[in-house]
């Protein structure tokens, strides 16, 4: 009976782990993030529905941010702050909202009243 209950436990511990997000840190978020989507006013526009297009961010471990657009060569290059799950970047002229898990970034912004959702997926 308690292996048993041991091994119930052990599932639902690891359920609880894996479903849940993880706490934004600077070293979290350094890395390569690709752009998946932008959602904006109940519109959801993907990478896929430029064929053209791809966005790469990469935060590096001095606070530096690259974002680099495949369009034209295209890149903007600021620095980033963390506090808390706020996220500063210098290029954007607004704080953006973080949530993170082991794959997946998502940035959320007020712009003029409505969310703008970024989400990207790890490189």
């Amino acid at each position: 009976m308690k292996k048993v209950f041991l091994v119930i436990i052990s599932v639902l511990a690891m359920v609880g782990f894996t479903s849940c997000n993880q706490a934004v840190t600077e070293t979290s978020i350094i890395g390569r993030w690709q752009l998946v989507s932008i959602q904006e006013g109940g519109v959801v526009i993907t990478d896929s529905d430029y064929d053209d297009v791809s966005q790469v961010w990469e935060f590096t471990k001095d606070h530096k941010v690259l974002v680099s657009i495949t369009r034209a060569g295209e890149e903007h290059a600021g620095t980033w702050a963390l506090e808390g799950n706020q996220l500063t970047l210098q290029f954007v002229p607004m704080p953006m909202t973080v949530s993170l898990t082991s794959t997946t970034l998502i940035l959320s912004a007020s712009l003029d009243g409505e969310t703008v959702k970024y989400t990207f997926k790890k490189l």
